[in-house]
């Protein structure tokens, strides 16, 4: 969380003050490395949820995929990446 901070110009300050990693900065819950841009995809891909696997858990239709990516101290990390088209499947 510290090199977060120590960014500065790519953190957003939440209202309470504190210092929030940007949106493209992943962060590993277990051992806390944060990870951007080249960092993020030079980590190991375990796979994809594609949209179809995505939608029955939201409330509104949305065409999200979520990459599954392992962190060096081998836990999953998981991101939301917007895709081109909607689900086949979602409602019009």
């Amino acid at each position: 969380m510290a090199a977060a901070a120590a960014r500065g110009s790519t953190a957003l300050a939440a209202p309470s003050g504190h210092v929030h990693p940007s949106r493209r900065c992943r962060r590993c819950g277990v051992c806390g490395r944060t990870y951007e841009g080249d960092a993020w995809n030079g980590l190991a891909v375990l796979g994809t949820l594609p949209p179809a696997s995505v939608q029955p858990h939201l409330s509104v239709a949305a065409a999200w995929a979520i990459d599954l990516r392992s962190c060096v101290c081998g836990a999953v990390l998981a991101a939301r990446r917007p895709v081109d088209s909607p689900p086949v499947d979602s409602p019009p």
